[in-house]
């Protein structure tokens, strides 16, 4: 029974890890998957499978070089000077993704709340600080309720969204949906690779503190099915309501506000609260690499990261997603494929 909980806990924080600012808002969905029309859904499928295999393989190679965080990782499979440039990118991006989400936090709060939008950031900065000052244990606690939250909230939506419609309307839905870009099959690897390269950061350093490798196995199988199947209910929402919903920077919350105001009030906190767990998994990773690597105080570590993050905030959510996501989908892809090849040769 403890191996089960445990296992449901790691299930958590994979998602939590995964599930961040660009995907609870639907805004990763979109430029991943929806506009692909119907070949977005073969894409999510594959996705899935990729985020068990892939998470697999990262913990069997953390437990087997008893790798701190995702630099060390990064060496052990690309080598002294590639990986150097990984890591260094992987850096910038985990940073990166600090910066979208605490952007993301402040047009919520400006948004939906109508307050201005430093009020949502430094409500985000606030929180992480404390959680994150916990380590491993804070990370597993606040993901071990925000998760569950989001997949109900998400699943009532869906219901709501689809409780007049018939298997054939929803098949009609996917079949007739508009194509706006073709390359379906790269924006599938380029989106796991990324997600993936995201989540080493958390689950290297968990295998230091989590010693049953077999619970970790169970915990990322059950972990890439609820992402599988979250990601294909949110797809299936907004290609009910495409193109219009194209626009709006935080899609998911403006279907909720459609369908009823108390879910989209609940929406918003979810969502806010998704953000909040991925720039857990964020700071967590940075700081941990600080601190193993460069020796620097681990809490002393969080508090330079999200002062530095902060003013880069300015540049606005929808924006960064864009600007940072494929670069770091590419640089992740390299990063797998080495991954794979050192599992495949060991």
């Amino acid at each position: 029974m403890k191996d089960i909980l445990l296992s449901l806990k790691i299930a958590a924080v994979f998602i939590g890890t995964v599930v961040g600012a660009g995907l609870a808002s639907g805004q990763e969905i979109i430029q991943f998957f929806t506009i692909y029309g119907p070949m977005g859904i073969p894409g999510i499928f594959i996705c899935g499978v990729l985020y068990a295999v892939l998470g697999i393989v990262t913990i069997d190679l953390s437990y087997k070089y008893n790798a701190a965080s995702y630099r060390d990782l990064i060496y052990i499979s690309c080598g002294k000077y590639l990986g150097f440039i990984i890591d260094s990118l992987t850096t910038f991006f985990l940073f990166g993704g600090t910066c979208i989400i605490l952007a993301g936090s402040g047009s919520i709060f400006s948004e939906y709340f109508g307050v201005f939008n430093f009020i949502g950031i430094l409500v985000m900065i606030i929180a992480t600080m404390v959680t994150v000052f916990y380590s491993t244990e804070g990370l597993i606690f606040i993901n071990s309720i925000i998760v569950p939250s989001m997949i109900s909230i998400v699943v009532i939506l869906f219901i709501f969204t689809f409780s007049k419609t018939t298997m054939i309307d929803i098949k009609g839905i996917i079949l007739n949906s508009q194509i706006f870009k073709n390359n379906w099959i790269t924006s599938t690897l380029l989106y796991t690779s990324f997600n993936m390269l995201t989540a080493t950061g958390v689950l290297a350093p968990m295998t230091r503190d989590i010693k049953d490798s077999k619970a970790m196995s169970f915990g990322i199988i059950l972990g890439s099915i609820g992402l599988l199947v979250l990601t294909l209910m949110i797809n299936l929402i907004l290609l009910k309501n495409s193109p219009d919903i194209f626009k709006y920077s935080i899609p998911m919350l403006h279907v909720a506000k459609g369908a009823a105001s108390i879910i989209g009030t609940i929406l918003s906190i979810t969502i806010w609260c998704e953000m909040f767990s991925t720039e857990v998994s964020d700071v967590y990773s940075l700081s941990k690499k600080m601190n193993n690597n460069f020796n620097i105080n681990y809490k002393l570590s969080i508090i330079i990261i999200l002062a530095i993050a902060c003013p880069f905030t300015g540049i606005g959510f929808a924006k960064l997603i864009k600007i940072l996501y494929p670069p770091f989908g590419v640089i992740s892809l390299i990063y797998i494929i080495f991954l794979l090849r050192l599992y495949f040769k060991g």
